[in-house]
This record gives C-alpha cells, structure tokens and sequence, in this order.
C-alpha cells in the first residue's frame, strides 16, 4: 500500500510567498495612488456641491451669495445679500448665517491657483451668476507632486450659474471635461 501525503512542500510553500510578496509590491503602491486620486476627487465633489447648493438657495431664497477663494490658499469665504449688490464690491454683503441649511466643506488640502469671486443671483426663471473659472489642486499624497497630480476647473455660466467641470493630469496637458 502506498500512502498519500497530504499538505504542501517546503518548496511549494516558498514559492506562494515569492508570488504574494510580488503581487503585493506592484498593488499596494497602485492602490494607495487611486486611494489619493478618489480623494482628490470627493474634494472636488465636495466643492462643486457647495456651489450647486448655493446657486439653488438663490434661486428658492431669493437671496444672492457670493463664494470668494484666494490663490495659494485654502481660504474660502461665502457672503449673502438680501438686496441688489454688485459681486465684486463689498457693500451689503454679510457672512453667511446658521440659518441656513448650507454647510461649508471641509477644503483644508485644496490648493486654489487663482483669486476668483463668484456670485449667484435669484431670478424669476433659472438664475444666473457672475461668469468665473476657479482652478485648483490638491497636495500629492506623500507630499511628492511627482507622485500624482491632478488639477481641477470649475467654470461658471454667467447665464444661468450652472457649472462646467475640467481635469487635467500634468501643467502642460490639456483640460478634459467631466
């Protein structure tokens, strides 16, 4: 009679390890790479959403908003107005209140390129805003721009407040839309 062993070799054993330890070096940077890129887009997501809402609170409150961010920086600042005002002047404009149902993101890793102010006014039929292009990106994971880098646009219609949505991979590359 013969007998069977049953289990796995030294030899067999090694080599499944040889082959996990590969497989794991080439998916654990990769992975880590789409977990920096999914979270520069909720960012962005992020950000957008804030000015959909803003622009749709203008049009059900009647109120216009103003979003003004600051190059270099992650400053962000939304004013209200109940009355007429001009986007870019300072008059009649106050800090947004706890009244309404409009929460500020959380944009402390966006990096804004340009100083944009954009305003959403109320109109009788869809609304309509100051035309602006708001650009920014967010610090590669690791600190390394060399590791990823991913720069967003948003453009808003001055016609009716509605938003355009870019990306681009590198400086030099061209704008896609989303």
């Amino acid at each position: 009679m013969f007998s069977r062993q049953q289990g796995l070799t030294l030899l067999e054993l090694l080599v499944a390890l040889v082959i996990i330890s590969l497989l794991a070096s080439v998916g654990i940077p990769n992975f880590s790479q789409w977990n920096c890129a999914r979270s520069q887009r909720y960012e962005f997501d992020q950000f957008a959403g804030l000015l959909y809402a803003l622009r749709g609170e203008a049009l059900s409150s009647g109120r216009s908003f103003q979003v003004s961010v600051t190059q270099n920086t992650t400053t962000l600042e939304v004013r209200m107005s109940d009355e007429p005002v001009i986007c870019n002047s300072d008059q009649n404009w106050t800090d947004l209140d706890d009244s309404m149902n409009i929460v500020l993101p959380e944009l402390s890793k966006l990096n804004f390129h340009n100083d944009s102010v954009t305003c959403f006014f109320p109109n009788d039929f869809d609304g309509y805003a100051s035309s602006s292009s708001i650009e920014f990106s967010r610090d590669a994971c690791g600190g390394n721009t060399a590791d990823l880098f991913s720069s967003y646009k948003l453009q808003v219609l001055s016609a009716t407040g509605l938003l355009r949505r870019f990306k681009r991979q590198s400086d030099n590359a061209d704008w896609l839309s989303l």
